[in-house]
């Protein structure tokens, strides 16, 4: 197998974990430090671009991301973006759902409500500082329009404003977006109605 993905004697792309070493036949070397995607010939012990979930390091080396971050910041390793969640559809529920905190790892949200939190399965993201605070809904299983309650629980638009609401404010559930393919329009007072 050759580490070239165009035929020899002069390699332009070199494949996954080799870098081009430049010269009068151009030739791939395989890159030194574990988890490299990308590193230059002339210095194969020194990675430009590590593999998905790992960062590079000031001395050019490859760490693995914060526990379920798929995404994270060269240099320092802090966490962009953390695993998403798995839609559970037997048990109507998103899990596990992980946040980000300021600190650059990702946290198990823990949603709660005071009031008994009914909907709190359909709760998507969370404020990884404030695990407990839900900041996302989404009904995955029938697709109807979601919002975050005051309280933080997830509420449905459709107890609010009927099918007439396509996407409803966090806070408060007023109707931001009608049904226009339906003939409903905004009444002003952020509901719909038809004309």
């Amino acid at each position: 197998m050759t580490p070239c993905w165009l035929s020899p004697p002069l390699c332009d792309i070199c494949k996954t974990g080799w870098g081009r070493l430049n010269g009068t036949v151009a030739t791939c070397v395989p890159c030194a430090p574990a988890n490299c995607a990308r590193c230059k010939g002339s210095t194969p012990n020194v990675c430009t671009v590590c593999l998905p979930r790992y960062f590079r390091t000031s001395q050019g080396t490859c760490k693995k991301c914060p526990a379920n971050c798929v995404e994270c910041e060269n240099l320092t390793g802090k966490c962009l973006r953390c695993k998403p969640p798995t839609w559970d559809a037997d048990a109507y529920s998103w899990a596990p759902v992980y946040g980000k905190t300021d600190a650059g790892t990702c946290v198990l949200c823990t949603p709660t409500s005071p009031n008994g939190g009914y909907h709190l399965g359909w709760c998507a993201a969370c404020d990884g500082d404030k695990p407990s605070k839900c900041t996302k809904c989404v009904d995955k299983n029938n697709g109807f329009p979601m919002y975050v309650q005051q309280d933080k629980d997830c509420g449905f638009c459709t107890s609010l404003h009927g099918d007439k609401c396509l996407k409803c404010r966090n806070g408060d559930g007023k109707c931001v977006i009608c049904d226009t393919d339906n003939g409903y329009i905004f009444d002003g007072v952020f509901s719909c109605k038809k004309p």
